[in-house]
């Protein structure tokens, strides 16, 4: 009996002592990634050579109606993490 008392205080000391390591860590890495703003894309997307006729914030991407640099409308689907170019087609 003492053996099996002694056996569940260790295991129950082991899961609290888990839960607060588990507890003090850094919580950032589980947070949803900061997006830009539209105007960060704006000039991101501009300085590619496109010309921005409109612009939509559409589940967490922007979709972009644009000019590009040889005067042909595209539609592009842009990331908000970083603004790149995910999907370029031609209207």
């Amino acid at each position: 009996m003492k053996y099996t008392n002694s056996l569940v205080a260790v295991a129950l000391s082991a899961v609290a002592l888990s839960f607060f390591v588990w507890a003090g860590q850094d919580t950032a890495s589980l947070t949803t990634p900061q997006v830009l703003s539209q105007d960060e894309v704006r000039d991101k997307i501009e300085s590619l050579g496109y010309s921005i006729k409109r612009m939509k914030w559409d589940y967490g991407r922007y979709e972009v109606k644009a000019e590009d640099d040889k005067g042909r409308l595209v539609e592009l689907d842009v990331s908000a993490v970083d603004g790149s170019v995910i999907r370029e087609s031609g209207k």
